[in-house]
């Protein structure tokens, strides 16, 4: 009897899992249609798995060998990325979740993403990071101090610096973080402790320069002692932050607040000795190059560096806005300077600047007297197939009904440019007439 009943039940429970699957059946009430919804939910994700799984089964036939979950791993995470870089964060959550029962080798995927869907609510999920930070310590691969790291970053970011500082003391004071530093990971994960408590103490002194600024006359004993306390502070924000400043690595975060605090205090040298040092080490880094030029134009340095960071700048980023202040820098006594503004357009995003297209239109109109055809013709050479159709597509549109290309607008002067490419060695308009030219055309 007990057997029929177990069966019965069974079956009442089947029929009701079809009934909620059946797409035709419209009659079901409100927590009936939730529920459906939620099973449709997991049905998708256990979807996934099965398809994860049938490509666990069809590499080891093909293979003849034993694989586990690790051989299909990167896929996964090739899955979750895309989720993480669409703003997905409840489909990463529940592949996080999923990941979680299969921890080999997959700790620090599981705390990044992690973390990173709790930082979408930051208010709201405040203490749930506190909780997860506690949780995902115990994690195999991950170093504690990592964690504590991103966390230490998370509070930062949320302007509680008394919190930030008291995680700093607590994790000082813990000598179980402190002297489990037996590898190369480890030792850099405490290395960044220490450039991040740099980062909290100039928080810090941030706000206590910022006391004095606000300080009266005359309160002078406030003003005196505000002073000193952030002298103080600046002191501990250096002490830490140098920590990185001869480590090899991408250290921009923590490099420019170190300038900051040196140049504040008029030691300018120091300030330079350490962007140029920063600049050697990182060849490959814009911003090593552009943190050294924008500090030489602060405090009127030599035009050579200048000119010389701009071109390594330009060089790893041709579409940087700094461009434009290259070419004025080089248009004089170098012709092919131009090439840098056609090198700009060709960016989507930097095709409809105007000014960009102004300097262009009103070098190319006086082309002959500046011998810029030769440079003209290998800058047209490579762009001749496509910038037609995509950088002057806009110019196909009836412009004298639109009532838009005056002169100085931005057609006007993109129509200048496309006449001149498009008529390369023809003396007449390459010799000032353009404008003129121009003008009978859009009236006629």
């Amino acid at each position: 009897m007990a057997s029929t009943s177990a069966q019965t039940n069974m079956i009442d429970k089947l029929r009701s899992l079809f009934l909620l699957l059946d797409p035709s059946v419209s009659s079901l009430s409100e927590a009936e249609t939730e529920e459906r919804n939620e099973l449709m939910k997991r049905l998708e994700y256990f979807e996934i798995c099965c398809k994860k799984q049938a490509d666990y089964y069809r590499l080891r036939h093909q293979q003849g060998t034993k694989y586990n979950f690790s051989t299909i791993l990167s896929r996964f995470l090739q899955l979750i990325r895309e989720c993480v870089l669409s703003h997905q964060w409840p489909e990463a959550l529940n592949l996080i979740q999923s990941l979680c029962y299969e921890v080999t080798g997959v700790d620090c995927a599981i705390w990044k993403v992690g973390l990173a869907c709790l930082f979408q609510d930051c208010e709201k999920n405040g203490r749930l990071v506190e909780q997860f930070v506690k949780q995902v310590c115990v994690l195999r691969s991950l170093t504690v101090v990592e964690v504590l790291l991103d966390y230490l970053l998370f509070i930062l970011t949320q302007a509680q610096t008394a919190d930030a500082m008291q995680l700093i003391k607590d994790l000082k004071e813990n000598t179980q973080y402190a002297n489990n530093l037996k590898n190369k990971k480890r030792m850099m994960a405490h290395t960044l402790f220490f450039a991040y408590q740099g980062l909290a103490c100039y928080a810090e002194w941030k706000l206590a320069i910022f006391k004095v600024s606000q300080d009266n006359d005359d309160v002078r004993m406030n003003l005196g002692k505000n002073t000193d306390t952030a002298k103080a502070v600046a002191e501990s924000a250096l002490e830490y932050l140098s920590t990185v400043k001869d480590v090899p690595g991408v250290w921009d975060i923590f490099i420019t607040r170190l300038v900051e605090i040196h140049e504040y205090y008029g030691k300018v040298e120091t300030a330079r000795s350490i962007l140029v040092s920063y600049r050697e080490r990182n060849p490959g880094n814009p911003n090593a190059h552009r943190y050294l030029y924008e500090f030489e134009s602060r405090s009127g340095g030599d035009e050579f560096v200048l000119l010389q960071c701009l071109q390594d700048i330009i060089h790893l980023d041709p579409c940087n806005p700094l461009c434009l202040t290259l070419y004025h820098l080089k248009e004089k006594n170098d012709p092919g300077a131009v090439a840098l503004l056609f090198d700009y357009i060709d960016y989507t995003h930097c095709s409809q600047n105007e000014q960009v297209w102004q300097v262009l239109a009103d070098k190319l109109n006086n082309a002959n007297s500046n011998n810029l055809e030769d440079v003209l013709k290998l800058c047209w050479e490579t762009r001749r197939d496509w910038w037609p159709n995509v950088v002057f597509k806009d110019l196909d549109l009836d412009v004298s009904a639109t009532g838009v290309c005056q002169p100085g607008t931005l057609l006007w002067n993109k129509r200048i440019v496309r006449d001149v490419l498009l008529h390369l060695g023809n003396c007449w308009l390459l010799s000032g007439y353009t404008d003129c030219m121009l003008m009978l055309l859009f009236e006629g």
